[in-house]
């Protein structure tokens, strides 16, 4: 694969050659198709902080394999369902020098308004008590009025006292997610490639 040519280098100047030649690929009619058939499934968080280029691209590679041009300017045959998930809070972008807020404001509406997705919004925080989160709540009210390029704020409550808090672990046996066949060689790709990952999303397929 392309990317494999610059495994050999530790140069992190070569990550936006690499982001670029494989938006480059995926506008090839031949290796695009080829890609795509791969059937990829992309899971993306903090999308707030990814930048557009990098969005592209993984936008892109979820497309059916048919697909041509890019998806965000004709908005025609979208991510397919369940190949596009991403992970993400308006209120949380703060990388600015790279990552575009409106860039990923677009691509949320994009979703939900031709309905490749739908949104899922989470207004509980286990991060704070109620005195916290109350100076949150009042600070930021007047800061995020969605005026300027700001965005509208979101109030967050405190989790209740009595909730349960747990963390869910899913066992992945690999010999059991391989096809008939295979060798151990192709598990990772053959796992990346399987809808067995649970999620609570923001915005999903």
């Amino acid at each position: 694969m392309i990317i494999s040519i610059f495994d050999s280098t530790t140069d992190s100047s070569l990550t936006d050659d690499q982001i670029a030649l494989a938006e480059e690929l995926l506008q090839h009619p031949v290796a695009a198709q080829r890609i795509r058939e791969e059937s990829f499934r992309v899971i993306l968080d903090e999308a707030q902080d990814t930048e557009p280029l990098q969005f592209s691209v993984l936008l892109e590679v979820t497309r059916p394999p048919e697909a041509k041009g890019l998806w965000l300017q004709d908005r025609h045959l979208g991510p397919r369902p369940g190949h596009f998930c991403m992970v993400g809070d308006f209120q949380q972008s703060i990388y600015w020098q790279r990552a575009d807020l409106n860039y990923y404001r677009a691509v949320h509406e994009a979703l939900i308004s031709d309905k490749n997705g739908e949104s899922l919004e989470f207004a509980v925080t286990f991060r704070l008590d109620q005195k916290q989160l109350d100076f949150v709540n009042e600070t930021f009210r007047e800061i995020l009025n969605n005026k300027d390029g700001q965005v509208p704020f979101r109030r967050i409550a405190t989790a209740p006292e009595n909730s349960s808090r747990k963390v869910i672990r899913v066992p992945l046996v690999a010999k059991e997610l391989l096809p008939e066949g295979k060798n151990s060689r192709t598990t990772k790709r053959h796992v990346s490639k399987r809808n067995i990952l649970h999620d609570g999303s923001r915005t999903r397929d």
